[in-house]
């Protein structure tokens, strides 16, 4: 595989100092950016959880790729095949429910690479 091709979170998601870091260059006031996420969450344009600890602070800008991310979590932690390397933030991941970026890029590379489930 490519270091093109290489499957990562950029684009994917936003950390929401970046968000007010754009909207500082974009929106006239916090009221028309608040209004700005709330109209693209309605549509499933980003997913966003405001009120979830592990979540509060990102905002997901392509909803499909976190949903494959999600399906892949959920596949290999059942067929017990996640990477042992992956263990110590799927643990994490399993407390607080915050999903690192390296937890996230391993279990896409992990599906990309054609590991399969054993049977």
């Amino acid at each position: 595989m490519k270091v093109a091709d290489r499957p990562n979170c950029e684009g994917k998601m936003m950390d929401i100092q970046e968000v007010f870091r754009l909207a500082k260059r974009y929106c006239e006031t916090l009221d028309r950016l608040v209004s700005a996420l709330k109209y693209l969450y309605s549509f499933g344009v980003i997913v966003c959880w405001f009120d979830v600890a592990g979540l509060k602070d990102t905002i997901f800008t392509d909803p499909q790729w976190l949903f494959d991310v999600m399906s892949i979590y959920i596949t290999e932690l059942h067929y017990g095949n996640v990477p042992g390397h992956l263990w110590s933030d799927l643990d994490r991941f399993k407390e607080n429910g915050h999903m690192s970026r390296d937890l996230a890029e391993g279990l896409l590379r992990h599906r990309e690479l054609g590991v399969k489930p054993d049977n």
